[in-house]
């Protein structure tokens, strides 16, 4: 596989994994703020609606989805990945060090689910930002790939 070849992957990658995450944490959001506990399924108990917490998840979801229609041409999904996944990490280990940071009801499970979020949004942002870079040296250098 070409290093160009690559490139388009990873670029597809990191614009499907942004987009999954944005539609993702906007829905979760909204559903656990407008519905409460009432709405969580038995199988799902171990979750604990928080509205402090779901307006952030409702926040980054708005956010990752809007950004490309406001600014489509300045529109970078690695460095919205970056950001996303330094701030859910934060988050992960606020609620690791501190019980309930801020109010928020971060228990094991969300510390789960903002560790693991934040860990594969960091590494494909990432992986990002140095394919640009890469590929900004190249055409800097005069090489297309």
């Amino acid at each position: 596989m070409t290093k160009f070849a690559l490139s388009q992957r990873l670029s597809w990658l990191l614009r499907l994994y942004v987009l999954v995450l944005g539609v993702g944490l906007l829905v979760e959001g909204l559903f656990d703020f407008v519905l409460g506990v009432s709405a969580v399924p038995s199988f799902l108990r171990w979750i604990h609606p928080d509205p402090r917490h779901d307006v952030i998840h409702i926040v980054w979801g708005f956010a990752i989805l809007t950004l490309p229609l406001l600014r489509p041409q300045t529109f970078r999904p690695a460095v919205v990945a970056t950001s996303f996944g330094c701030f859910y990490l934060a988050l992960g280990f606020l609620g690791v060090l501190v019980h309930h940071p801020l109010g928020l009801r971060l228990d094991p499970p969300e510390n789960l689910f903002h560790f693991t979020v934040g860990t594969l949004a960091l590494a494909l942002g990432l992986l990002g930002l140095s394919d640009e870079a890469r590929q900004a040296d190249g055409l800097a250098a005069g090489n297309l790939h």
